[in-house]
């Protein structure tokens, strides 16, 4: 065989492997996460199940824990709803270690699932770990309380992603005026760094036009 059919199975082949990695990745990951779900409930529903069924359904234990979720917080609306949760969360606080951890989760489901606000607002560009070294990260909001107090300057925080695993990464406060606002959107920023800079949105020709007063924007929330 010529090289040049060489060369041309060769691109086939990684064409069919660049296809089939993403899609057969999101699947198992799908599966996984719906095996951990549905085997959470698993201990309480099984025993029940084999007593009066027999069998043990595949998904019952993940629509079962979608409807506890769903009665929790209709619950949590009501006022005696509000009271026995506000009781049971007095008791977490008064375990040390417990108490913070609680907190910790509550707050960062809080900014996940707000609706009122995103968790990355703009896509920047800063010099990081050191100077000359340029890196794309994300501004999260203006800096507040008593670190911008102690620096005495204004300051953003900024979180930057490790590459390809984007949800691991560091937050560094920088000062406004060294922090370069991109008009990438938060999703076309987080393709070049999970590609390692292979998908550019603007070399592609899919970047949106430019955003206005983006910095403004983020100055202005508190």
């Amino acid at each position: 065989m010529s090289k040049g059919g060489v060369a041309g199975l060769r691109r086939v082949f990684i064409t069919g492997i660049l296809t089939i990695t993403p899609v057969a990745l999101g699947v198992f990951i799908l599966y996984r996460l719906f095996r951990l779900l549905d085997n959470l409930l698993q201990p309480v529903l099984r025993p029940l199940l084999d007593k009066h069924v027999g069998i043990y359904i595949p998904g019952l234990g993940l629509l079962v824990l979608i409807i506890l979720i769903f009665f929790v917080g209709a619950l949590a609306r009501l006022y005696l709803g509000r009271k026995l949760i506000d009781l049971g969360q007095a008791m977490l606080n008064r375990i040390p270690f417990l108490s913070k951890l609680v907190l910790a989760i509550r707050q960062i489901l809080e900014s996940l699932l707000s609706d009122n606000k995103e968790l990355f607002r703009h896509a920047v560009l800063i010099q990081y770990p050191r100077l000359g070294i340029w890196s794309v990260g994300f501004a999260t909001r203006r800096t507040e309380g008593e670190i911008p107090e102690h620096v005495g300057r204004e300051l953003i925080s900024i979180f930057v992603p490790t590459t390809p695993n984007p949800t691991s990464g560091m937050l560094i406060f920088l000062p406004r005026d060294e922090v370069i606002y991109l008009n990438l959107t938060v999703e076309e920023a987080l393709k070049l760094v999970i590609s390692a800079g292979v998908h550019n949105p603007e070399v592609d020709g899919t970047a949106r036009k430019p955003a206005t007063e983006a910095e403004r924007s983020l100055g202005q929330d508190s």
